[in-house]
């Protein structure tokens, strides 16, 4: 029998829910010394780092649920559920995408996993902290935590990496599926909570944002030039 509306797996989505510059004197020679606070510095240039771990929360928020319906699905539908597919977020809606999966299964599924609308908000709420933190809001801050200058993600053995523009791709380059299964599949490094592993989202998404990267190449001549392309970065120097 096909079934073809959300309200097969209520219990399933029920649990689911479950600082100014001192005034210089009269005199010359009384003015204060420049003094370069370094750690005001550091702390300047780090700052940006709060918000790659936001990412990584965003992601456990929304893979939680996630994988406790799909958990589910696949009690009630193994033959479909075993099958391949993705699934994308488009205006807090999940979409199945990438599978040859008749079209009434991919309504089954669909209006499963976005019966209550829960899950498809956490996948876009997902996927602007994306933005957020790989483009709109990453850069050189403040003392106070705000943001002076956007920036890339500049490092010198692997090139820098812009994600200008990230917001018109997203949606369909973050493959849901396929980063969660990322982070089951990916061992825990010693520096990750095995409590929060749906964390690791937050960096291994990187696989599925394209970017601008800039870097050095090797050409026939065997002379080095810079050169720029589209392209994937994983970077590990974001989370250390």
């Amino acid at each position: 029998m096909r079934v073809t509306d959300g309200s097969l797996l209520p219990s399933v989505h029920e649990r689911a829910q479950r600082e100014q510059p001192t005034e210089a004197g009269s005199e010359p020679y009384n003015r204060p010394p420049l003094v370069i606070d370094v750690m005001a510095a550091v702390e300047t240039v780090f700052g940006r780092m709060e918000n790659i771990s936001d990412v990584g929360e965003a992601f456990e928020r929304l893979a939680r649920p996630l994988a406790l319906v799909l958990e589910g699905m696949r009690r009630v539908r193994p033959d479909v559920m075993a099958q391949p597919f993705d699934l994308v977020s488009h205006g807090s809606r999940l979409s199945v995408v990438d599978t040859r999966l008749e079209a009434e299964d991919r309504v089954w599924i669909e209006q499963v996993l976005n019966a209550d609308g829960v899950l498809g908000r956490l996948a876009q709420g997902f996927n602007e902290q994306v933005v957020r933190s790989y483009d709109t809001d990453h850069g050189i801050r403040d003392a106070k935590g705000a943001l002076v200058r956007r920036q890339s993600f500049d490092e010198g053995r692997v090139g820098s990496i812009d994600y200008a523009g990230l917001s018109d791709s997203v949606d369909d380059s973050v493959k849901l599926m396929s980063l969660l299964r990322d982070v089951e599949t990916t061992s825990l490094s010693a520096w990750r909570s095995k409590e929060h592993p749906y964390q690791m989202g937050g960096w291994l998404v990187q696989r599925y944002i394209e970017g601008e990267i800039t870097e050095y190449a090797r050409g026939p001549d065997g002379v080095e030039t810079l050169r720029s392309r589209r392209g994937s970065i994983l970077r590990d120097d974001l989370w250390f």
